[in-house]
């Protein structure tokens, strides 16, 4: 068993982007939301493969299989971005992929 976590350091005008599972981050600059993060599941693996598409993806049955979570066994590991914040310019929000 294990969770998911996206977390966000920012010092001074860098970020760094700290992610594990299907939980996501965006970033919303002039505008425009952009997708920051990749979900570590099974059928996102598979839509990056080109083995499934986004709509088939949707209705899977293993939709809500997790590849990479915090906790698990063995150890994940986790993905990270260098990102540089420009302020008052840029919003970052985490969300919690829907089950």
């Amino acid at each position: 068993m294990g969770t998911t976590l996206t977390a966000l350091l920012i010092d001074d005008q860098v970020g760094l982007l700290g992610h594990v599972g299907d939980s996501r981050a965006y970033r919303l600059r002039d505008g425009v939301l952009e997708l920051l993060t990749h979900d570590h599941s099974w059928v996102a693996d598979r839509v990056r493969q080109g083995l499934l598409s986004e709509e088939e993806a949707r209705r899977h049955r293993w939709r809500n299989v997790i590849t990479n979570a915090l906790g698990a066994n063995p150890p994940s590991a986790s993905t990270s971005r260098p990102s540089t914040c420009v302020p008052a310019t840029a919003s970052f929000c985490a969300r919690t992929a829907s089950r």
